[in-house]
């Protein structure tokens, strides 16, 4: 086997086992396992329940 070939081979087999190990997290993932993980800042976000931002006050201009 030549150097080329033994190269070519070493990344097939890395290619291979990448995606076999992508093929077999995606297949036995549950999603119900874990909670989902959220990266919203903003407490306004469409769905969240809370008061859009215009209708908030700044928080210079709230009594202490």
């Amino acid at each position: 086997m030549s150097p080329v070939q033994r190269t070519l081979l070493i990344i097939l087999a890395f290619v291979v086992i990448t995606a076999g190990s992508f093929i077999w997290y995606v297949t036995t993932w549950d999603p119900t396992e874990n909670e989902p993980v959220s990266f919203l800042l903003r407490e306004d976000a469409k769905g969240s329940g809370a008061e859009p931002w215009s209708t908030l006050s700044h928080p210079a201009e709230r009594p202490t």
